[in-house]
């Protein structure tokens, strides 16, 4: 297993080029290969956002790694987490994994900022709707 920080922006199309290579530095056929991909917030996240794993040349191995647009519109700026795995012959593992950090783009509308209303309470408030929580 590889580890890899990948690094997208909101509201843009990310794309990644990842080529299978063999112990010895030869490419891998992933003929009998799938693919997949999450994204998380934490490793224990029950919400994922898709990674998508496209093949474009089987025989040497190379793939494109995907998040498009809309999904990365919806994601808030900040550090996630990602795994992509495989399966052949009835074999399961993780090819990569890492973190997903995703940069903030002026031109998509981010979720409300959050500030303290008192310094000596766990208490704050938004600055959108008025909303109030405590902190635990």
């Amino acid at each position: 297993m590889t580890t890899q920080t990948l690094f997208a922006t909101q509201g843009c199309d990310f794309s990644t080029d990842l080529q299978l290579l063999a112990d010895d530095g030869t490419p891998v056929n992933v003929a009998s290969y799938t693919f997949n991909g999450a994204i998380r917030r934490t490793p224990f996240s029950v919400n994922t956002y898709p990674l998508t794993v496209t093949v474009f040349d089987t025989a040497n191995g190379n793939t494109y790694v995907t998040v498009n647009a809309a999904t990365l519109s919806n994601m808030a700026a900040g550090a996630y987490d990602y795994a992509l795995t495989y399966t052949t012959q009835n074999v399961t593992g993780i090819l990569l994994s890492g973190s997903f950090v995703v940069t903030a783009n002026p031109l998509v509308v981010q979720p409300a900022p959050y500030v303290y209303t008192n310094a000596n309470t766990s208490e704050f408030i938004a600055n959108a709707n008025n909303q109030t929580a405590n902190i635990p």
